[in-house]
């Protein structure tokens, strides 16, 4: 079975001590002041790239399984993904952040999980975030969908 991943372009940005959301917007304004999202080399698009030339084969995978896991990790001021921070949501969780999402969207197996948290953990560097020219710690959401 063959394995196509992509990535879900409407990110969401989630500011670590900060109180607002952003869906697919590279600035958040929280608090009146404007926070600039973290980039990824090449943007979304490298990202989704990224994704495609890293994912390895699932062994033992059910064939046909579409889905998205969501994960969470933190781009520390040096670009560097947060390694501590890497998470995958959990159903209840996300759909606190996200209104919209349906329970058969979301693939609950641990090795799909698993598989997504590896690609997080071994990303290159990004560009960090920033609030007024300075970098700054920012947490990111971003599903990876399995089809």
């Amino acid at each position: 079975m063959k394995i196509k991943t992509s990535i879900f372009f409407g990110c969401l940005l989630v500011v670590l001590g900060g109180q607002g959301y952003a869906q697919g917007k590279d600035t958040l304004r929280v608090s009146g002041t404007a926070l600039v999202a973290p980039q990824f080399p090449g943007g979304m698009d490298g990202f989704a790239k990224y994704i495609r030339a890293n994912v390895k084969q699932l062994e033992g995978t059910q064939p046909n399984l579409k889905g998205m896991v969501y994960t969470m990790f933190i781009i520390a001021e040096n670009g560097e993904v947060d390694q501590q921070s890497i998470r995958v949501l959990p159903l209840d969780e996300l759909k606190e952040k996200q209104k919209n999402i349906k329970d058969e969207d979301i693939i609950l197996q641990a090795h799909y999980q698993e598989e997504a948290i590896r690609l997080i953990k071994s990303c290159p560097k990004w560009t960090p975030g920033s609030e007024k020219g300075k970098p700054v710690r920012q947490r990111m959401l971003i599903p990876i969908n399995f089809k």
